[in-house]
Formats: C-alpha cells, sequence, structure tokens
C-alpha cells in the first residue's frame, strides 16, 4: 500500500442523497489525480437509500463508508510521543530520560505494556529532598544501586538492597537491631580497615568509595558471607547524596486515579476533564490500554 502524508474525508449531506454520494466520490477521485501524496476518501454521514444503492450496484461502485461523526479527537491532534519506564527503572534513570526527551512527565508501564502510573520532575526533586531525612531503601534492585553510582559489583551476593544506609564511621558488625546481621544493610567507605570490618561482620551491601581496593582474601570472605561488594569512584560524599536515587519509580509514581485520554477520545470531552484536573500533562493510551502519548 502506498503511504500517504496524510487523510482527507470527502462527505455530502448529513442524510445523504444519491448527489451527494456521487459527489463525494467523483471529488475524491478528481483529488487524487491533482494531489498523489494525499489519501482522499469518499464517506458519507448517513444510511444509503434504495436509490443511491442502485446506483453504485449498476456502475460497480463500492459504498463510501459510514462514519457517525467529523468531531475532533485525540488521535487529530499532534501530540508529545509518550516516554515510557517499566516501575524498576530507577529515580536517576528516569530523570536522566526527561532530560534527553526534554520532557517533565513520563510514564510507567507493567508487565503487558499497560499503563501503571505516571512519574513528574516533581515527584524526583521530591523523593531527593525527602530522602535527607532518613537515608535507607527497601527493596532496591541492586542494578539501580551500580548503575546510578556508576560502580562495579566486585561480590554479587543480592539481587535486591534493603535498610538502612550507614556512612563512612558507623559501626560495622553491629548485632544490635538494624545492624548487619539482622537484615540487608547498607554501608560505604573509603576506608579499608572500615570496609574489612563490615564485611567481617556480615553487612548486607558493602560500598567501597573512591576507588578503594579490597583484598582479594576479604573479598574471599565477603563471598563466605554473603556479602555484596561494589567498589566505585565516586567520594563517600557523592554516593551518599546519590544512592536514593537508586530507588525504584514504583516508589513514588502516581498510580491511583490516574486521569488518562483515549486516542478516540473527543477533544470537548478532553478539554472538559483537562479543565477539572489541573495537572500538567495527560497520558493518551492506544486500544490495548498501553501509553503512545502525552497531553
Amino acid at each position: 500500500m502506498k503511504p500517504y502524508v496524510n487523510r482527507v474525508y470527502l462527505i455530502g449531506h448529513e442524510n445523504p442523497d444519491t448527489d451527494s454520494i456521487c459527489s463525494a466520490i467523483a471529488y475524491a477521485y478528481l483529488k487524487a489525480r491533482l494531489e498523489p501524496d494525499v489519501e482522499f476518501v469518499p464517506v458519507r454521514l448517513g444510511p444509503v437509500n434504495r436509490e443511491t444503492q442502485f446506483v453504485l450496484d449498476y456502475f460497480g461502485l463500492p459504498t463510501p463508508s459510514l462514519i457517525e461523526n467529523v468531531f475532533a479527537q485525540v488521535s487529530d491532534l499532534a501530540f508529545d510521543e509518550s516516554v515510557n519506564v517499566t516501575g524498576e527503572t530507577s529515580m536517576r534513570a528516569a530523570w536522566r530520560q526527561m532530560t534527553s526527551h526534554g520532557v517533565k512527565t513520563i510514564s510507567v508501564t507493567g508487565p503487558r505494556g499497560e499503563l501503571v502510573g505516571v512519574v513528574t520532575l516533581g515527584d524526583i526533586a521530591e523523593a531527593h529532598l525527602e530522602s535527607g531525612v532518613r537515608l535507607g531503601l527497601l527493596g532496591v534492585p541492586l542494578a539501580n544501586v551500580v548503575d546510578t553510582l556508576g560502580g562495579t559489583v566486585l561480590v554479587r551476593r543480592h539481587d535486591f538492597v534493603g535498610g538502612t544506609v550507614s556512612v563512612d564511621g558507623a559501626s560495622a558488625g553491629d548485632k544490635g537491631d538494624g545492624g548487619w546481621v539482622s537484615g540487608i544493610g547498607v554501608y560505604m567507605s573509603s576506608d579499608p580497615v572500615s570496609l574489612e570490618r563490615a564485611i567481617f561482620g556480615g553487612a548486607g551491601v558493602v560500598l567501597a568509595t573512591s576507588g578503594t581496593l579490597i583484598p582479594e582474601e576479604v573479598l574471599a570472605v565477603a563471598r563466605a558471607k554473603g556479602v555484596t561488594v561494589i567498589g566505585v569512584s565516586l567520594t563517600t560524599f557523592e554516593a551518599a547524596n546519590l544512592i536514593s536515587q537508586a530507588r525504584p519509580v514504583r516508589e513514588i509514581m502516581s498510580g491511583d486515579n490516574l486521569v488518562a485520554f483515549d486516542l478516540d477520545d473527543y477533544l470537548d470531552d478532553v478539554k472538559e476533564t483537562m479543565l477539572q484536573y489541573k495537572y500538567r500533562n495527560f497520558p493518551v493510551m492506544d486500544a490495548s490500554g498501553k501509553p503512545v502519548g502525552m497531553l
């Protein structure tokens, strides 16, 4: 099929008679030859009467398709293409997507590509500011931590990271509540002695900052004790400031009572809804519920 730049529908009366149907067909034929890059389609707004159907059948012409109305729909708009991420995507990666695409709202999709939430730049900023009150992680994919900090996994013993984040100087090996033995925690330092104590103490995840090298015999202990060790070139301060951005966007997305539009929604209805809910952006979904754009 030949690709067209756009499509134009040619319509006669709302209650079509033979003249209006034939005129639409003839005019579409003429325009197609004058403007071959445009698809001209004769259509009708109502049922074909018996006289008109006889004429069409006599000359072997197909009956123009019926369209119920010509009200403008969402699909008629030049909306922005949807930027989609999964719920496990880190806040840091989501922010990068927003920056590279020049948008402030992105869609979060489920396992079948369906819309499950939205995340705004404001959501990320607010979550980052709030992380300074209590530094901790809850079920964060290890891959997110590595990507956010630009690190290298030296010993892998966990797929997810959770617990309090302790920064250089905290008591590694403490067996009290919230300590290394009771669950997966994160300890970061550039001091080799502190890092070794954390590993021997059974910390969940140890971050060796500032490119600090850990001897192979200590890494062997980490493997035996089930400690994940990651090396990063960032300073401890930089890593502590960034690690909260490894949190998956499912923690901060808006997923309840989403206001979204379908491609076939009428613009009059869309305008009314947008005035009622004064959000910055609204997702646009296709017939299968997958986000394809943003208004």
